[in-house]
């Protein structure tokens, strides 16, 4: 795949997660807490600023991390709002 192309199909996931969560608030599938995960949305545009014009392993850490952090903060803020939905 090359790493160029692994860059730009990692974008292409994560636009696809925001996107479909997006999908479901507006059907109306889902509650609108769940726009609570759109507070993570700077992380993953961080993470692919870093990982472009850079291929050593050494100078991809801090996108890597970010990578890591967006997973987290995602999922965390889905467990809120999906949390929150349930109760209130």
């Amino acid at each position: 795949m090359g790493h160029k192309k692994a860059i730009y199909f990692l974008s292409f996931l994560f636009s696809i997660a925001y996107i479909w969560l997006t999908g479901l608030v507006i059907a109306g599938n889902a509650t609108l807490w769940l726009f609570l995960v759109l507070l993570s949305a700077p992380k993953p545009v961080k993470a692919i600023k870093g990982f472009l014009g850079r291929e050593l392993p050494m100078n991809i850490v801090m996108a890597m991390k970010a990578t890591a952090q967006t997973n987290t903060i995602f999922g965390f803020l889905l467990f809120i709002g999906l949390f929150i939905s349930y109760f209130f």
